[in-house]
C-alpha cells in the first residue's frame, strides 16, 4: 500500500492557503502567512539544535554521514489521508471499465486527482492519463496561492508499505516543537476593542507602529467616522513605559499597539510523526514526477514538444475545441475533467462550449473519463432523472450520485479517520455540507380525494397533445386545491387557453360520450358537493388542522398552495377559521421566503396542499412542522419525496445505478439501502414537481442562478423602458440592480433611483448585460450567491469585529432589516392594527429621529424593497438599502425601536457591528465592479479572484444593450421583463 505526502508550502499554524483560501507571500528568509500572521520556514533544522541524537545516529548509520547536509534543511513533509470516497476511486480506476463517468462531487473542488492518476498510472506503466483544469501559472507574483493540480503533483512523494512504529524514538519526536518552524520576528501586536462593549480584534501587524497606527486608524475613520477612535496607546520594543494619545472623547473603540520580539506564531498544528515516517524510510521514497513523464499544456501549441510524456495536464482555459483535438490526438487509457461544469453552464445560451463538449462526448475516446461536477446550479442541464431536453443518458454517460442527501450522510457517518488538517490534496469528511433536518412532518390523507384520484388517473390516458397536457394539469391541480371545481381556473401554460371544470367535462363527453361524462360528473359532485363557497374536502382539513395549531402552537401558521388558488383560499378561510386570522398567511412556495421573512420572528408551521417545486427545500430555516394534505397518491408521492430528499433532485440528483454499471462498491453498497425502486420512480415523482411549476423549469438558468424578478409584469405596473439605438426595447422592473458598462468601465446601477429622481441620463450611451436570450442578471444577486458559495471559509475582519464565512456576516449586515421587520410584527400586535397601518406608524416614528432620510414612504422601503436570491444554503434576501447614511443614524434607529418596543431586548452596541459588516460587504462588491484588487485583504484576495473569474463569464456571455433612450412607463399588457423586443409600444403608456 502507497502512502502520499505532499512538501506544498503550508502554514503549520492555520494550514492556509487549504483551509480558507488565503494565499502566502514569500520572504526572503521564510513564508509570511497573511491570515495568522505566521512566519515559518520552508524546511527546518534536526541537527543544530542537539535534540535529536538518536535519530541522527540512526539515519548516519544508514546513509552515511552526508545525511546530515539534508538533515539541515529538510522540509515539513504533509501525509496525505484520502477519504472514503477519494479511496473508492483511487482503488476502481484502476479496473474501471472504459466509459463517460459523470461524478456530482459532494465537496465544492476535487482535491485527489494527484494521487489518482499517479496510482492509475504507476499501476499501468504503458498508460496514458490527460487531467482538465486549472493548471499552474508560470509568474507567481510573490504569492502562495491554493495550488493548481500539476503543482500538487510536482509535490507528491510516496512510500511503499513505510515503517510507522517508532516506539523508541517517542521521546525525540515529541520534542519537535514550534521553535524549529517558527521565525522570532518583530512585530506589531494589535488590538482594537471597544470601550464599552465585549467585541475585539487581536492580529499581528509586520509594518512599523506608525504604519500600523495609521492603517489602523485610517480603516475605522472610513467605516465609523472621524469620531470613531477614542485613545491610542502603544509601545516601542526598548521603551519602559506605555505612550497614549487621545483622540476623542466620545469614541467607542480603543488601540492598543505593542512592539514585540516573538515567535510569531502560538500553535504548531503539525504531526511530527510525519516527519520521521518520511526520515526513516528515506530509501523507500518515490516522486511520481520522477516515474511519470508529465507535461502542463496552457496552450494549444505546448503539445509540440511532449510527445514522450504520459500524463497531460491541458488548462481549462484553451477553447474547448482546441481541448479536445488534443485529447483525441493524446488518445490517453484516462481522462479526468476537474469541473466538467464549466463545460455545460452555457448549453442555456446555446453556447459553443457546450456544443463542442457535447460533440465530445458524441465521439469519446477509448478509456475511462471521469468528469466531476461541483456546481450544483449547472446540475438540471444533464438531465439526471429529471425532464429535460438534453440527457447525458442519450450519450451513454453513466452517473454517480455522490452529493444527495441520502447518500452524503452515509458517507458522513462513515467519519474522518486521520483526515483531520486541510490538504491540497484531499477533501475532508467534516468538509461535508451539513445535510439540514426536515422539520417534523405529517401527513393527513383526505379519503374523499383518494376516492376520485382513480377516476381522474383513468381520464388523463384519453387526453392528447399540448391541450391534453393541460387538461391533465387542471385536474390533477383540482384534486390538491382548497377551491371548488366550479371557481377553479387556470391559464393553460402550453396552449394559453383558460380551462374550467366544465370545460373539461364538456371534452369528456365528446371523446367518452356521454355516459362516461355523466359518471365523472356525478363522482365530482358526490366529493364536493354543491356550495362551492365553502371549498372543497381539501379545504375542509386545512380548516381542521389550521384550527388545532391555532390552539397548540405559538408560531406563524402557513397555508401553502398553488399560486392561483392563493386569494381564492384567502377568502374562504377569512369566513370559515375560528377566531384571529392574525397569524395565518396563505401563499405559494414560491412566495414562502417573502411569507417568512415579513414574518420575520418565530417558528413556522405549514399546511400543504401541494409538492415543493424545486425553488425551494423542506429544510428551510425556522420551519417547524409541515402538514401535507391530499389524497392517497398524493400522500404516498410527498412521503417518498420526504424521506428521500428529492426535494433537491434538481440540484442534487439521485440515480440508481444497475447491476451492469461500473461504479466504486462503496456507491453501490449505499444505494442497496436506499428505499427507491427504480430511476422511473425517481423520473416519475420529478414529474409530480414539474406540474407544480408555473413557468417551467426554463426558469433556472446555471450562470444567473434563480430569478429574483418578476417572471412578467403585469398591467398598471410601472417599469423602466430601455431603447437601444436599433430602435428595440425592453422593460426593467424597478429595483433591479443593473451591471452598465462605460468606457470599458463597469458601474452598478439600480433602477428605482433613475425612476424616482429622473436621472435617464445616467444611463443613456452605457451598454446594459443582458444574456443571449434577452433576459437580465443582477448583479448584486449574482454577487450575493457567489459570496455564499465561495466565500464560506472566509474570514473578514473591520474594526473590532471579526466574521467566519459570508453567511456569519451577511447575517450581521441585514440585522437591522430584520429588526424593523420584528418591530412591525411586535407593534402591530401589540396595538391591534393592521400591517399596513403599523408599518405608516412605525415608518413615521423613524423619520422623527432626526435620521438623514426624513420620508416615510422612503424609510418604508427599507424593510419592504429587496430581491430574492436562491443560494446553497437557501432563499436569501437582497435588500436594495444595504445601511443608512451613516453610524450615526443607525444607532438612532436602534435606540429608537428599544425606546418603543422594549421587548425586542435590542443590544445597542450591536448596531456598530451590523454597520461595519454591511460596508464591509459594499466596499467588497465595489472593488470588484472596479477591478481593484490591491485594495483588498491579502486574506481575501483568492476569494476575490474566484468571485471575478464567475463574473467575468457571465459577461463573456452576455449581449450589450446599448441605451439611446430611457423613460418610465406604465404596463398596459402583460410582458416578460428585460426581453428586448421591437413592438414594445403595444404594451406599456410613456408617463415622461
Amino acid at each position: 500500500m502507497r502512502v502520499y505526502y505532499h512538501t506544498y508550502p503550508t502554514c503549520p499554524q492555520c494550514h492556509e492557503p487549504h483551509a480558507g483560501g488565503s494565499p502566502l507571500e514569500e520572504w526572503e528568509d521564510c513564508i509570511h502567512c497573511p491570515s495568522c500572521g505566521a512566519h515559518f520556514y520552508r524546511s527546518v533544522d534536526l541537527v543544530s539544535s542537539g535534540r535529536f541524537p538518536r535519530t541522527i545516529e540512526i539515519l548516519s548509520n544508514a546513509e552515511g554521514c552526508e545525511v546530515l547536509n539534508h538533515l539541515k534543511n529538510m522540509p515539513l513533509v504533509w501525509r496525505i489521508n484520502p477519504n472514503p470516497v477519494e479511496r473508492e476511486y483511487v482503488s476502481w480506476v484502476t479496473q474501471a471499465e472504459k466509459g463517460v463517468y459523470l461524478i456530482t462531487w459532494p465537496w465544492k473542488d476535487v482535491r485527489f486527482v494527484p494521487v489518482l492518476v499517479s496510482e492509475f498510472l504507476i499501476s499501468r506503466p504503458k498508460s496514458k492519463a490527460v487531467v482538465i483544469g486549472e493548471v499552474s501559472k508560470e509568474e507567481s507574483g510573490g504569492l502562495i496561492e491554493f495550488p493548481a493540480v500539476d503543482d500538487v503533483f510536482r509535490n507528491l512523494v510516496f512510500i511503499d508499505s513505510p515503517k510507522t512504529d517508532f516506539e523508541d524514538l517517542k521521546t525525540e519526536i515529541n520534542r519537535f516543537n514550534r521553535k524549529m518552524v517558527f521565525k522570532k520576528v518583530k512585530v506589531v501586536n494589535c488590538v482594537i476593542k471597544e470601550t464599552k462593549g465585549k467585541n475585539q480584534r487581536e492580529f499581528i501587524c509586520t509594518e512599523t507602529i506608525r504604519k500600523c497606527k495609521n492603517s489602523i486608524i485610517k480603516e475605522l475613520e472610513e467605516t465609523f467616522g472621524k469620531d470613531a477612535v477614542r485613545i491610542v496607546k502603544w509601545k516601542k520594543l526598548d521603551a519602559q513605559k506605555w505612550r497614549e494619545d487621545a483622540l476623542n472623547e466620545d469614541g467607542f473603540v480603543d488601540i492598543v499597539l505593542e512592539e514585540r520580539q516573538q515567535y510569531s506564531a502560538k500553535n504548531l498544528r503539525y504531526r511530527s510523526q510525519w516527519l520521521w515516517e518520511v526520515l526513516l524510510n528515506s530509501r523507500k521514497i518515490k516522486r511520481p514526477s520522477r516515474i511519470i513523464k508529465y507535461t502542463t499544456v496552457r496552450g494549444k501549441d505546448d503539445l509540440k514538444n511532449s510527445a514522450s510524456a504520459r500524463l497531460f495536464f491541458i488548462s481549462a482555459e484553451i477553447d474547448p475545441g482546441d481541448i479536445f483535438r488534443m485529447v483525441s490526438s493524446i488518445n490517453p487509457d484516462l481522462v479526468v475533467i476537474q469541473n466538467v461544469d464549466d463545460f455545460i453552464k452555457d448549453m442555456v445560451l446555446n453556447g459553443s462550449k457546450s456544443m463542442k463538449f457535447i460533440n465530445f462526448l458524441n465521439e469519446p475516446p477509448e478509456s475511462v473519463v471521469l468528469m466531476f461536477s461541483t456546481n450544483q446550479e449547472a446540475r438540471y442541464l444533464y438531465g439526471i432523472n429529471y425532464p429535460s431536453e438534453f440527457s447525458i443518458f442519450d450519450l451513454g454517460v453513466i452517473p454517480h450520485t455522490w452529493d444527495c442527501a441520502p447518500v452524503v450522510e452515509r458517507v458522513k457517518a462513515l467519519g474522518s479517520g486521520d483526515s483531520t488538517y486541510p490538504s491540497p490534496v484531499s477533501s475532508n469528511i467534516q468538509d461535508l455540507p451539513d445535510q439540514r433536518g426536515i422539520p417534523e412532518v405529517e401527513f393527513i390523507e383526505s379519503e374523499s380525494i383518494s376516492s376520485l384520484e382513480e377516476a381522474v388517473k383513468e381520464v388523463e390516458n384519453i387526453f392528447q397533445g399540448d391541450m391534453g397536457r393541460d387538461m391533465i394539469k387542471f385536474l390533477r391541480d383540482m384534486l390538491k386545491s382548497p377551491v371548488h371545481p366550479a371557481n377553479l381556473r387556470r391559464k393553460g401554460k402550453l396552449t394559453g387557453h383558460i380551462l374550467t371544470f366544465d370545460y373539461i367535462m364538456t371534452q369528456i363527453y365528446n371523446i367518452h360520450g356521454e355516459e362516461k361524462a355523466n359518471e365523472i360528473n356525478s363522482i365530482v359532485k358526490s366529493v364536493y358537493g354543491s356550495e362551492p363557497e365553502i371549498g372543497s374536502p381539501i379545504m375542509e382539513k386545512i380548516l381542521e388542522k389550521a384550527n388545532e395549531l391555532l390552539k397548540k402552537e405559538d408560531c406563524t401558521i402557513g397555508v401553502v398552495v398553488h399560486s392561483h388558488d392563493v386569494r381564492a383560499t384567502r377568502k374562504i378561510l377569512k369566513t370559515l377559521i375560528t377566531g384571529s386570522c392574525d397569524r395565518l398567511v396563505v401563499c405559494s412556495w414560491i412566495d414562502l421566503p417573502e411569507i417568512l421573512r415579513s414574518k420575520s420572528s418565530g417558528d413556522v408551521c405549514l399546511i400543504s396542499t401541494v409538492t415543493p417545486p424545486y425553488l425551494f427545500t423542506l429544510s428551510a430555516p425556522r420551519i417547524q412542522k409541515i402538514a401535507f394534505i391530499g389524497g392517497k397518491k398524493f400522500i404516498e408521492t410527498v412521503t417518498k419525496l420526504v424521506k428521500n430528499r428529492l426535494d433537491e433532485n434538481l440540484r442534487k440528483p439521485l440515480y440508481i445505478l444497475s447491476k451492469d454499471e461500473s461504479a466504486p462498491p462503496l456507491l453501490k453498497k449505499i444505494q442497496k439501502e436506499l428505499d427507491l425502486s427504480s430511476n422511473q420512480e425517481i423520473l416519475d415523482l420529478a414529474e409530480e414537481f414539474m406540474f407544480e411549476l408555473d413557468s417551467g423549469i426554463q426558469v433556472s438558468t446555471p450562470q444567473y442562478g434563480y430569478p429574483s424578478y418578476p417572471l412578467t409584469l403585469e398591467p398598471g405596473e410601472k417599469a423602466l423602458l430601455v431603447v437601444d439605438f436599433d430602435g428595440r426595447g425592453a422593460f426593467i422592473p424597478p429595483n433591479s440592480s443593473l451591471l452598465v458598462v462605460s468606457e470599458n468601465e463597469l458601474a452598478e446601477i439600480n433602477t428605482s433611483e433613475i425612476m424616482e429622481k429622473s436621472r435617464s441620463s445616467t444611463l443613456i450611451g452605457k451598454e446594459l448585460m443582458l444574456d443571449r436570450q434577452g433576459l437580465y442578471f443582477s448583479f448584486r444577486s449574482d454577487f450575493i450567491r457567489l459570496m455564499m458559495e465561495h466565500g464560506e471559509r472566509a474570514v473578514f475582519r473591520r474594526g473590532p469585529y471579526i466574521w467566519n464565512g459570508f453567511d456569519e456576516l451577511l447575517k450581521d449586515a441585514l440585522q437591522w432589516i430584520l429588526l424593523l421587520q420584528m418591530a412591525v410584527e411586535n407593534y402591530s400586535e401589540q396595538m391591534k392594527i393592521p400591517h399596513e397601518d403599523t408599518e405608516r406608524k412605525i415608518s413615521e416614528y423613524l423619520a422623527s429621529l432626526d435620521l438623514t432620510a426624513k420620508n416615510p414612504e422612503y424609510i418604508k422601503k427599507w424593510w419592504n424593497d429587496f430581491e430574492i436570491v436562491f443560494t446553497r444554503k437557501g432563499p436569501v434576501p437582497v435588500f436594495r438599502i444595504e445601511h443608512p447614511r451613516s453610524l450615526k443614524d443607525l444607532e438612532k434607529i436602534y435606540a429608537g425601536l428599544s425606546e418603543l418596543i422594549p421587548d425586542l431586548e435590542i443590544d445597542l452596541e450591536d448596531a456598530r457591528r451590523c454597520y461595519a459588516a454591511s460596508i464591509m460587504i459594499q466596499s467588497f462588491r465595489r472593488l470588484l465592479v472596479k477591478g481593484k484588487i490591491k485594495d483588498v485583504s491579502p486574506t481575501l484576495r483568492i476569494l476575490y479572484r474566484k468571485i471575478e473569474r464567475e463574473i467575468k463569464k457571465i459577461l463573456e456571455n452576455s449581449e450589450k444593450f446599448r441605451v439611446s433612450l430611457v423613460y418610465t412607463v406604465e404596463i398596459l399588457r402583460e410582458v416578460h421583463p428585460f426581453r428586448v423586443m421591437e413592438n414594445f409600444k403595444d404594451y406599456c403608456r410613456f408617463m415622461d
